[in-house]
């Protein structure tokens, strides 16, 4: 579902974000016992992909992906926001 531009929208630098959440089921090594994590990435990944990516934020062999969903945000800064953070790209 996009985001809808509303008027206000239109004085913003504005960016939509896709992000795959999901709980995570994975054998921690340390403690010795399953535990669940929710985990958001960037971007529409699929079952696969979002287990190899999810890898490297889980402290751990990752055992089961569920409740895989995908959201797409609007999010926006005002001129003045934005140049206060952003780097200029030669």
């Amino acid at each position: 579902m996009a985001a809808k531009r509303t008027y206000e929208h239109r004085h913003m630098i504005t960016r939509t974000v896709i992000t795959t959440a999901a709980t995570v089921t994975y054998f921690d090594e340390e403690s010795k016992d399953l535990k669940r994590a929710r985990v958001s990435l960037n971007g529409k990944l699929k079952e696969d992909a979002f287990m190899k990516k999810a890898y490297s934020q889980i402290q751990g062999k990752i055992c089961m992906v569920s409740d895989l969903t995908t959201s797409e945000r609007l999010y926006g800064a005002t001129l003045e926001d934005f140049l206060s953070v952003a780097q200029e790209i030669k």
